[in-house]
């Protein structure tokens, strides 16, 4: 069912790439790891694959054929709700590219060429993050964010018990602040706890993502909860009352 993968034991990785060489290379070093592979060449046969199949991974190159990679990226967050970690796979090394595959939902990136060793560290602490957010989630108790609440196994945000529309890095970033209420994050403390990117790229990504948290989750004083920010710094999410006050 879409947006609710169950992880699997032995890690299933699709690989949207239409270089031949390049995919051999995938395949080599992915089955090598003890992972299932599964290969294609283009956006339309990626979405074919999605459609019908789990997979715990997806590297996809960012410029194909048929288009250009952040398509796929925003079908597999928006339509389809697939909450499967994507790491792209670039030529384009510039911070804004990088930037906004982030932004769009990816969850790392790696610049072409690059080194085999490198590649497999990437992915398997994609997977290592992915296995331990499943595991917290199954036995974390659940906190009281009232009238926030959420569901942690389906990934789903609820206020006053009515879903919220979030992608799942905006559900990440919510359940990172409501966890850590009343804590300063810097940028580069969320872009590394929430997309797994230690890079000092550009932070607008984190502006971006706590600007649709505002809005789509009603964070007003009247609510309850505000997201506070420090200027030159990063953000802070407090319980307040009714004036905007901590309480």
């Amino acid at each position: 069912m879409p947006g609710k993968e169950k992880h699997l034991e032995r890690p299933r990785v699709c690989v949207v790439e239409d270089d031949d060489s390049l995919q051999r290379v995938y395949r080599q070093l992915i089955e090598h790891a003890g992972y299932d592979y599964q290969g294609v060449y283009s956006l339309d046969e990626a979405r074919q694959e999605l459609t019908g199949n789990t997979f715990d991974l997806i590297i996809l190159d960012w410029t194909l054929p048929d288009g250009s990679g952040d398509s796929l990226i925003k079908q597999c967050r928006e339509q389809l709700r697939l909450n499967v970690p994507i790491i792209i796979v670039t030529g384009l090394d510039e911070d804004a590219n990088i930037a906004n595959a982030l932004l769009m939902g990816a969850d790392d990136y790696i610049v072409k060429p690059f080194q085999k060793q490198v590649f497999m560290a990437r992915c398997s602490a994609v997977l290592r993050r992915t296995s331990l957010l499943y595991a917290e989630m199954q036995h974390e108790p659940q906190n009281d964010y009232s009238p926030y609440r959420f569901d942690e196994t389906n990934q789903q945000a609820y206020f006053l018990d009515q879903p919220i529309s979030l992608t799942l890095k905006e559900y990440q970033l919510a359940l990172q602040l409501f966890s850590h209420n009343g804590s300063l994050f810097c940028r580069k403390a969320l872009l590394e706890s929430v997309w797994g990117v230690a890079n000092d790229i550009d932070t607008r990504t984190v502006d971006a993502h706590i600007g649709k948290l505002r809005r789509k989750m009603q964070l007003i004083p009247e609510h309850g909860w505000q997201i506070t920010t420090v200027h030159g710094f990063g953000y802070r999410l407090e319980r307040v009352n009714a004036k905007g006050m901590s309480i």
